[in-house]
């Protein structure tokens, strides 16, 4: 019985499966208490507890205090090692000034900072903040990757849109007059950049990164979404259609919405890379004020989908689908936010959902 983590419960004299906390924080030797009482423990460790609800504190000194009120299960091991402790005192250094700034974007793992000073020159501070003394770099894209760079009366504006996950490479969007394209800068040698629609001679509209080679994407265009291989200079088949936007997790799982132009419902569903088909994971009924969006994470070996129509928030979570009739995902949580939702993501670790609308916010744990 105490292996499986039974108790007696002295409160109501019963004897009950506990629940199990396993217990850590960044840095760890952080003094733990539950409910307010000392659990005698410091991290990393583990406690068991009573089913229901406690509020887990963590204290190191000369940081701030931290702690979260969690639900827990009879049975069930539950991590809370995730707590990151703030310094009380936080040195602060000015390690670059500008007077103006256009948009700045962090690389995924924390190493860089690519700042943009302004929107209509195609030149880049890079912020070298992982080392111990701080570099900046200043990055210029050639003028032989992009379209009309000698106009002088061209009107030409360059956009940040995204980091690969090894921090090398950056995704831009040139646009010129009413035409755009598609680059991908090398951080690490700005000569090295590509002009990816020039080399397919494809309208794309939205563009990911499959991988950290830099060369390898999904792209949709005329509402299909292909594999390319810029190295290889080749483009799949369509693997999804009538797609209007689409997002991927781990560079192998696409999260799509789709609708056909007579069809009256949205279709939210998965598309694995190396799969002969995609799964469909919801319809929803179109209206005129509906705007979907949909992510797609792993937390725990679980895969989660997020699905925002309008205001509403519903989560799905479970295994990948293994056909259309049988999607492997049950509902796990339904939620509303204050407005309609204009952008959903996961946080890194898939342990949070976002749903964004302007400068609102909502997150989900």
């Amino acid at each position: 019985l105490f292996t499986l983590g039974y108790r007696f419960n002295i409160d109501d004299r019963q004897i009950e499966q506990y629940a199990m906390l396993q217990l850590n924080s960044v840095p760890s030797g952080a003094t733990v208490s539950i409910d307010g009482n000392s659990a005698n423990i410091k991290t990393p460790g583990e406690a068991t507890v009573p089913a229901g609800e406690h509020t887990i504190t963590m204290t190191l000194k000369g940081y701030q205090t931290w702690t979260k009120t969690a639900k827990v299960d009879s049975g069930v091991l539950s991590w809370v090692n995730y707590a990151l402790l703030i310094p009380e005192e936080l040195t602060v250094e000015s390690v670059a000034n500008y007077t103006d700034v256009y948009k700045t974007v962090a690389s995924p793992n924390g190493n860089y900072i690519l700042v943009q000073t302004k929107q209509n020159t195609p030149q880049f501070d890079l912020i070298d903040i992982n080392s111990a003394t701080i570099k900046k770099t200043t990055l210029n894209i050639p003028t032989a990757a992009y379209s009309e760079s000698e106009s002088t009366t061209v009107t030409h504006g360059f956009f940040i849109e995204k980091w690969d996950d090894g921090d090398r490479y950056v995704l831009i969007k040139h646009t010129y007059d009413d035409k755009s394209e598609w680059l991908v800068l090398d951080v690490q040698d700005p000569q090295l950049t590509k002009n990816i629609t020039r080399l397919f001679d494809f309208a794309i509209t939205n563009i990911q990164f499959a991988g950290t080679s830099g060369n390898v994407f999904y792209a949709l265009g005329n509402g299909d979404v292909r594999k390319i291989d810029v190295s290889a200079g080749t483009i799949s088949r369509p693997l999804i259609s009538n797609v209007s936007s689409f997002s991927i997790f781990e560079s192998k799982v696409i999260c799509f919405v789709a609708t056909e132009s007579n069809a009256k419902v949205y279709t939210v569903g998965l598309y694995r890379d190396g799969d002969d088909t995609s799964y469909v994971v919801k319809t929803i009924e179109k209206t005129d004020e509906a705007q979907i969006n949909a992510a797609v994470s792993n937390y725990f070996n679980e895969y989660y989908v997020a699905i925002a129509s309008g205001t509403n928030v519903e989560v799905l979570s479970g295994s990948f689908p293994s056909s259309t009739n049988e999607t492997g995902l049950k509902n796990y949580v339904s939620f509303s936010t204050s407005q309609t939702v204009k952008n959903l993501s996961f946080s890194p670790s898939g342990q949070y959902v976002f749903a964004r609308s302007g400068a609102s916010f909502t997150s989900y744990d």
